[in-house]
């Protein structure tokens, strides 16, 4: 795994890359695509298997990770500065954000 002097999003393949990039302040999302792996979560044990997706909101309510032999996952690390940065600036909300990608009669607007 190659790092950059770019924080915002930092992915790993493997659970001890990513134990090394676990930072409060930050979102945990993880897409198991083989084996399985475990964690605790505000004291509820979860485990998850191949085609799970998991989003966690902060990495310091999550504990006691593990995974099989054969996991195989991408976790995803992200910022809190850069979730900020690529939110949706609009009066209208998700629901009117995403309408405006809609289909409007013959032709398809994209804001």
């Amino acid at each position: 795994m190659e790092h950059t002097d770019f924080d915002g999003i930092i992915f790993a393949d493997t659970l001890q890359d990513f134990n090394a990039l676990r930072h409060t302040g930050r979102v945990i999302h993880i897409l198991c695509s083989g084996g399985n792996m475990g964690f605790t979560f505000q004291d509820t044990r979860y485990n998850i298997a191949a085609g799970d997706y998991v989003i966690l909101p902060n990495a310091t309510l999550v504990s006691e990770f593990s995974d099989s032999g054969d996991f195989q996952g991408i976790f995803m690390s992200l910022s809190d500065l850069f979730i900020t940065s690529i939110a949706i600036r609009s009066n209208y909300g998700i629901i009117g954000h995403l309408s405006l990608f809609a289909e409007s009669g013959h032709e398809t607007f994209i804001s």
